[in-house]
């Protein structure tokens, strides 16, 4: 009788055990999967970035469209550039911008960046490890941000300075906000700023150098209102 509840209790344990190893089997499976889906070279795939498609060897520059229009995000354009351009000598790329109207030069601030246009290999896809940033548009942000915080004119960054009341606030790209109490990662905060008596001090103001313009949660991406100041400022720069 005892060998028999033993015998029982063994296959109840054993059960138990491999149900919870299933268990585990389809939590790290899953795991897995979004991992595949963040990696860099699934970016084209995340439906918060643009599938820019890296056309196969073989191209002709004729056959690539001139601008292509983000289906999420239709702010967000792509201009067609010949080589030699600031990412390739030999290939064409396509600027980024939040300007519906090409550049007028490669460098120019109101560009992103640059993604390829066209590849010397077959079967190769844009990813972020193929996005060079432009630093021209990193600096437009911070003299925007520096300006609408000498003025107090961003009602929600006055908010954050009101309710945080002393020490240093993050800036944080709207892509990816953290949970309340949460810091953004490195990668997403766009500056900081030193508050005194829910004041934010502008003289203190500093960017982020671990900001990212690109990262696999897309590019980016500030408040409405932010943005919208951003691209008359583009505008009034003359792109």
């Amino acid at each position: 009788m005892r060998t028999s509840l033993l015998s029982s209790s063994l296959r109840h344990a054993r059960l138990c055990v491999q149900r919870q190893a299933s268990c585990y089997s389809q939590r790290f499976s899953c795991l897995r999967n979004f991992q595949r889906l963040k990696s860099p070279v699934q970016l084209t795939k995340n439906p918060r970035f643009s599938p820019v498609v890296i056309h196969r060897h073989g191209y002709s520059t004729s056959e690539l469209p001139s601008v292509l229009q983000d289906p999420v995000r239709p702010s967000i354009c792509y201009h067609l550039m010949n080589a030699p351009n600031p990412l390739s000598p030999d290939l064409p790329a396509y600027a980024v911008s939040m300007l519906d109207t090409p550049p007028k030069n490669p460098r120019s601030p109101a560009i992103m960046g640059w993604l390829l246009a066209a590849s010397t290999e077959s079967n190769q896809e844009a990813g972020i490890q193929d996005f060079l940033e432009n630093d021209e548009f990193l600096n437009v942000i911070h003299d925007l941000l520096r300006s609408v915080i000498q003025q107090n004119s961003d009602e929600r960054l006055a908010s954050e300075a009101i309710q945080l009341g002393f020490g240093w606030m993050h800036i944080n790209d709207d892509r990816n906000l953290p949970e309340v109490g949460r810091i953004s990662r490195p990668d997403d905060i766009i500056a900081s700023v030193r508050v005194e008596d829910g004041k934010m001090l502008p003289e203190t103001y500093s960017p982020m150098p671990t900001y990212r313009v690109c990262t696999t949660d897309g590019l980016t991406t500030l408040s409405p209102e932010l943005e919208e100041k951003l691209i008359f400022k583009l505008r009034q720069l003359g792109h």
